[in-house]
């Protein structure tokens, strides 16, 4: 009984099923990027090559014998030049994809810490100097006093050290 329990921990475990259900998607958005470079991408491509079908090329290497029932033997270079075009237009495909999708991310977070900014704003000087003293004063014991405003400017309080003798 005990190797059935484990294999249930096995099978349900968060890792595997999320992996299970990445293949499975992958799987089926494998079959939409094929198609859509099938059916949509490559008729273009035949079309704009004057109607070139790239699987027809090949180089024979000995020719059917129907009287001997011999089959062609060739090297079918066009397959492999319609797989290279196949990969390539895969490949700008999900490019294309996942671009975007790391595009969304990127104004989604950016929407999300100019929100936070807007919640949450940045203290003032005076405000952070207040804590600080604070702070300091705890530390020693003393008790925090009431927040001081700064005064303007014109009334500021100058030392000049040539009076001070």
């Amino acid at each position: 009984m005990r190797f059935f329990g484990d294999f249930k921990k096995f099978v349900f475990k968060g890792n595997l099923l999320n992996t299970a259900i990445g293949l499975a998607i992958g799987s089926a958005f494998t079959a939409v990027v094929n198609s859509l470079v099938k059916d949509i991408f490559m008729p273009i491509i035949g079309y704009l090559s004057a109607g070139i079908d790239f699987t027809s090329f090949k180089i024979i290497l000995r020719a059917a014998d129907a009287a001997t029932k011999t089959p062609e033997v060739a090297i079918t270079y066009g397959v492999l030049i319609q797989a290279f075009i196949t990969f390539l237009l895969v490949g700008l495909t999900l490019f294309l994809v996942v671009r975007s999708m790391s595009k969304m991310q990127e104004r989604q977070k950016a929407a999300e810490a100019a929100a936070e900014a807007e919640a949450d704003p940045e203290p003032t000087e005076t405000e952070l100097l207040s804590a600080i003293l604070d702070e300091l004063r705890a530390a020693r014991g003393e008790a925090p006093e009431a927040v001081v405003e700064p005064l303007p400017a014109d009334e500021a309080v100058t030392t000049d050290s040539s009076s001070a003798q």
